[in-house]
């Protein structure tokens, strides 16, 4: 399985704010033409869905923003499972 990104809520206002200056619409699909993604896999993006890495990157360099600015983090728990509190002590 390919690995996924979403945008986060900030994210999302960072790229409108990029899209805007641009002069696109949301689903344009001359940004999904230079993205090489489906309008679809656009449409996805803004709903802050889950779509490939590489769909989601390309997505955020065409329209001129950083990903990782706009990638919604996974929460603690999953990003370090080491520091659950139910882990064992030694």
């Amino acid at each position: 399985m390919a690995a996924t990104l979403k945008a986060s809520q900030k994210g999302l206002g960072i790229v409108e704010t990029a899209r805007c200056q641009k002069g696109w619409v949301q689903r344009e699909k001359a940004w999904a033409d230079l993205a090489e993604v489906s309008e679809s896999t656009l449409g996805r993006f803004w709903l802050q869905r889950a779509i490939k890495s590489d769909n989601f990157k390309s997505i955020c360099e065409t329209v001129g923003v950083n990903w990782n600015d706009i990638v919604e983090e996974p929460p603690l728990e999953i990003a370090n499972p080491l520091s659950s509190p139910n882990r064992l002590s030694s």
